[in-house]
């Protein structure tokens, strides 16, 4: 994959955050947020691998994949997680 092909896959990533953030403003939920802030993880990852040209393999470019997708793991099991402060329904 070119240089120019990761750099618009980096763009994609952050204009779909900004979406994200944008609906998470509108609606809440901390699921929004996190799906944003995990976008711009990846956004910034694929920056990375356009402008250093570094290989995916690389433990800082594999790491930030790995935290955006724990971000998103993260946020899903908080959302669904039951709260104990109010009685089940």
């Amino acid at each position: 994959m070119n240089e120019a092909l990761r750099g618009a896959v980096a763009m994609g990533f952050w204009v779909s955050g900004l979406l994200l953030r944008r609906a998470w403003r509108t609606h809440g939920g901390v699921l929004l947020l996190a799906m944003a802030a995990a976008f711009w993880l990846l956004s910034f990852h694929w920056g990375l691998l356009a402008t250093l040209a570094l290989s995916e393999h690389h433990p800082l470019v594999y790491g930030l994949r790995l935290l955006a997708f724990l971000v998103i793991l993260g946020a899903i099991i908080a959302t669904n997680w039951p709260a104990r402060d109010k009685p089940p329904t």
